[in-house]
């Protein structure tokens, strides 16, 4: 699966060129309240918003800086999003689902 879901709650702020992924309302009890990351970590967080996958994030990962190697480059993002995903800014689509079957239990 290689579609995330953004933690309601949760979005991208800068505050000067400081880019700060910050969880609001009831979402501040499932990950941290402030994450700070950078230019890079910004820049796949918007293409996450979009509703990108990794390959095309990948895609136009290698395009916007000039990487070649894109095998490294999915990989990086794959573990970028992972660490986003245990940290609870994140949700997998299995995830989603899950939640969406208990609320209708």
């Amino acid at each position: 699966m290689d579609n995330y879901i953004i933690r309601e709650g949760v979005m991208l702020t800068s505050i000067l060129d400081q880019y700060i992924l910050v969880s609001v309302k009831a979402c501040r009890d499932k990950c941290p309240y402030v994450k700070m990351v950078n230019e890079t970590a910004a820049y796949f967080w918007k293409m996450i918003e979009k509703g990108c996958s990794i390959e095309e994030m990948t895609e136009n990962a290698c395009n916007q800086y000039g990487v070649t190697d894109m095998d490294e480059m999915r990989n990086d993002i794959h573990e970028y999003i992972l660490s986003l995903q245990n940290a609870g800014y994140l949700l997998s689509e299995d995830e989603v689902s899950a939640m969406e079957l208990q609320t209708q239990i």
